[in-house]
């Protein structure tokens, strides 16, 4: 059985992610946060409990393939609202086209 604390102290966790997300959303970071962390989890060699990296667990071709894509389209994510940005005019009709 689940007591009230553990109870509050998701709804606190739970909370915090999602305020990290909006927050990541908001300032049009969660394609850096991504591509810095798929790197930091994959790429690079063995630092925390948290990395696997490929090179040495012996990952397979698709496996790189994949984590390419995943690292290319979050690297798109961190990039083009940098440059609609740059672009004030294009980046409103942009934006309102997707509202």
């Amino acid at each position: 059985m689940i007591d009230a604390n553990h109870r509050r102290r998701s709804l606190l966790l739970a909370n915090a992610i999602l305020l990290g997300a909006l927050i990541l959303h908001e300032l049009d970071l969660t394609g850096a946060v991504n591509t810095v962390g798929f790197i930091a989890v994959h790429v690079v060699p063995h630092w925390s409990g948290f990395s696997q990296p490929f090179g040495q667990v012996g990952a397979s071709a698709l496996s790189w393939a994949n984590l390419a894509l995943t690292v290319g389209a979050a690297a798109a994510l961190a990039i083009v609202p940098v440059r609609l940005a740059r672009r004030p005019g294009e980046a409103s009709t942009v934006a309102g086209s997707l509202s």
